[in-house]
C-alpha cells in the first residue's frame, strides 16, 4: 500500500516515515500543497494523511482536488485545529475517511489504517 503524507511540519512527516515504514507501507510525504498535487501525479497512492494548515493551497484545497481527480483515494485528515472552521469545511465536503487530532498516538494511526484496509476488502 502507497501512502502520502501531507504536511509542512517536517517532524510529523519523519513520524509518519518512519512508524509506516516500519509497518511494512510505501510512504511518500510532501511539504505543502502544491508538492503533494506533483506526487498525486507521479505515483498511485491509496491513502494520504492530509494536514489542513499549510501554506500556499491548505488541505482544504488540496482535499477538494482529489476528490475531484481522484476519489479512490482514502484520505485522513490531520490537524492541530481540534473543533476549527476548516474540520467543519471538511466535513461538508466529505470523502474524509476520518479525521485525526494532533498529537496523535501510534495505536490511532494503527487503527485508522487497519480500519480503511478492512473497509476495502
Amino acid at each position: 500500500m502507497n501512502i502520502l503524507i501531507v504536511d509542512d511540519d517536517i517532524d510529523v512527516q519523519t513520524f509518519f516515515e518512519h512508524f509506516l515504514r516500519a509497518e511494512g507501507y510505501t510512504v511518500y510525504s510532501a511539504g505543502d500543497g502544491r508538492e503533494a498535487l506533483c506526487k498525486l501525479k507521479e505515483e498511485v497512492h491509496n491513502m494520504i494523511f492530509l494536514d489542513l494548515k499549510m501554506p500556499d493551497l491548505n488541505g482544504v484545497e488540496v482535499l477538494m482536488y482529489i476528490k475531484e481527480h481522484y476519489p479512490g483515494i482514502v484520505v485522513v485528515v490531520i490537524t492541530g485545529e481540534k473543533y476549527c472552521d476548516k474540520e467543519e469545511k471538511v466535513r461538508e465536503i466529505g470523502g474524509v475517511f476520518d479525521i485525526i487530532h494532533k498529537p496523535f498516538k501510534l495505536d490511532t494511526v494503527r487503527q485508522v489504517i487497519k480500519d480503511t484496509i478492512g473497509k476495502s476488502a
